[in-house]
């Protein structure tokens, strides 16, 4: 039987790699026939290689740094700033930065604010409401004159999981008040 030659064309174009094979038969009444015979040959890919088990991927670089407690408190509850870390610490005041910094080797933190102050306000009267709003949280706060700044007052305390830096007085014009804490346990 012969194939007619566009089939062959078709499976020579179609990927498959065959070989073409033509033979002459003879006949007993003398006739001549010619059969084409198309074979086909798909070649055996071999398996690709195995693959080695390989190391857990080391963590990203991006990726947060683990701290101490971090797994027994994942959400960080144990850093929720004291009560009177607020932005409303001062009635009328504006709250012109507000900021945290990195944390370091242990995964502690500080946090500040800095107000400006209404006008007419002294560096007295905002001492005095820190030691008031504070004090109900921080027992321990000693004000003193600021050394390096004559008429600024500061105001420092501790408790057993943070110590607090405020301070109040003139800046360019503004009375302004600095408050921050910084944690010294998780």
């Amino acid at each position: 039987m012969a194939i007619p030659s566009f089939l062959v064309l078709v499976l020579a174009s179609s990927g498959c790699q065959g070989k073409t094979e033509t033979t002459t038969k003879t006949d007993t009444k003398t006739q001549t026939k010619t059969e084409t015979k198309v074979e086909t040959k798909v070649e055996e890919k071999s398996p690709p290689p195995a693959v080695e088990a390989k190391a857990a991927p080391a963590p990203a670089a991006d990726a947060p740094p683990s701290y101490p407690g971090d797994e027994a408190d994942p959400l960080g509850k144990r850093f929720i700033d004291p009560t009177w870390f607020r932005k409303e610490l001062f009635a009328n005041a504006t709250s012109t930065k507000v900021s945290r910094s990195q944390r370091n080797e242990q995964g502690l933190f500080s946090s500040q604010i800095l107000f400006d102050l209404p006008a007419g306000t002294t560096a007295e009267q905002c001492a005095q409401t820190l030691m008031d709003q504070v004090g109900k949280e921080v027992s321990n706060l000693a004000k003193s004159d600021d050394p390096k700044s004559p008429g600024r007052l500061q105001i420092r305390g501790s408790t057993d999981r943070y110590n607090v830096t405020m301070m109040c007085g003139d800046a360019k014009g503004t009375m302004r008040a600095y408050v921050s804490f910084e944690w010294t346990k998780p």
